[in-house]
């Protein structure tokens, strides 16, 4: 089993290697894309506790919060400095993967659909913490969490396959849903789909390419396709477009707020070996976290670059 695994990742890793020479990113029509990726304006290096860091958000000046895989811990982190300067606890241990500031609130994502609300969470004496549940479920495999300041709603990027939409149909798309923070209702539909033919073709793959992405997927199902899988997403203060991550394709896909691809952009492994947070602070410096992998976990910051 083991030598067929690695067979079909070397068809595949041939595939690519057959297809036209890559694209540093795709842009739609005169978009221009406000950062460079290959030159992170500060990189931090974090303490052993963070290697596996699968949400941030933005929170004060030079202080983002952090969660991580598996313990019930927000962190909050100098990333001038790389340290953690404080922690709530709030949970058991679970599977952690994104979070939200939002306010005098704090919002946590589960992989399997479920929100945390930390409220008063400044107040040790009064915060209070609230479970959600939403029809997302662990096939799911809910990965990123947002927000939209004029929607006023949580934003939730899935990793597997999208529900509510048949499996068969949904093979070939990436769903984000969002939550109404006023009915604490998830929407019954994805707010849109990503489709991932399309972003092959913007890509540039050719047919082989395409075939042993196809092939790798029916080897492997709980891998799925692996063109692109959300692990992030964060809604650009300036622009209102959002950015969604995906460490398992290695892109940066920026949509309009109705869907609309207007940016594919390609992470290189040195900088982003494993991309799983994103967050942008109110003048629109991006930050991206990484989780440790051989090296420690990390954060990079990216200076907003406007279009003169």
């Amino acid at each position: 089993m083991k030598f067929k695994y690695l067979l079909f990742l070397s068809l595949f890793s041939v595939c690519l290697f057959a297809q036209k020479k890559n694209e540093i990113f795709y842009a739609a029509n005169d978009y221009y894309f406000p950062y460079f990726l290959n030159k992170p304006e500060t990189r931090v290096e974090l303490p052993k506790i963070l290697k596996e860091i699968s949400g941030l958000s933005y929170y004060e000046n030079n202080i983002l919060v952090g969660i991580q895989d598996e313990k019930g811990i927000v962190f909050f982190i100098d990333v001038e400095e790389g340290e953690i300067i404080n922690e709530l606890n709030f949970n058991e241990n679970g599977d952690y993967e994104g979070i939200e500031v939002l306010d005098k609130d704090i919002w946590i994502l589960k992989s399997n659909g479920k929100l945390i609300q930390l409220k008063n969470y400044l107040n040790n004496n009064k915060n209070e913490t609230h479970k959600h549940k939403t029809a997302l479920k662990s096939e799911n495999n809910c990965e990123g969490l947002g927000y939209d300041p004029k929607k006023k709603c949580l934003l939730i990027a899935c990793k597997a396959y999208p529900y509510f939409i048949k499996k068969k149909d949904g093979k070939s798309k990436k769903a984000i849903y969002s939550y109404d923070l006023k009915t604490n209702v998830l929407s019954h539909q994805p707010l849109f789909l990503i489709d991932l033919d399309s972003i092959k073709n913007h890509l540039g793959h050719n047919s082989l390419a395409k075939a042993g992405l196809k092939l790798l997927a029916a080897f492997d199902s709980s891998a799925g396709d692996l063109t692109f899988q959300p692990s992030g997403i964060a809604t650009h203060p300036l622009t209102g477009n959002y950015y969604i991550l995906g460490s398992v394709g290695k892109l940066l896909i920026v949509t309009n707020p109705k869907g609309i691809i207007m940016a594919i952009v390609k992470l290189k492994k040195n900088y982003f070996p494993q991309a799983e947070g994103i967050c942008f602070d109110p003048q629109g410096k991006l930050y991206i976290s990484n989780e440790g992998k051989e090296k420690k976990a990390s954060i990079l910051s990216f200076k907003y670059l406007e279009n003169k």
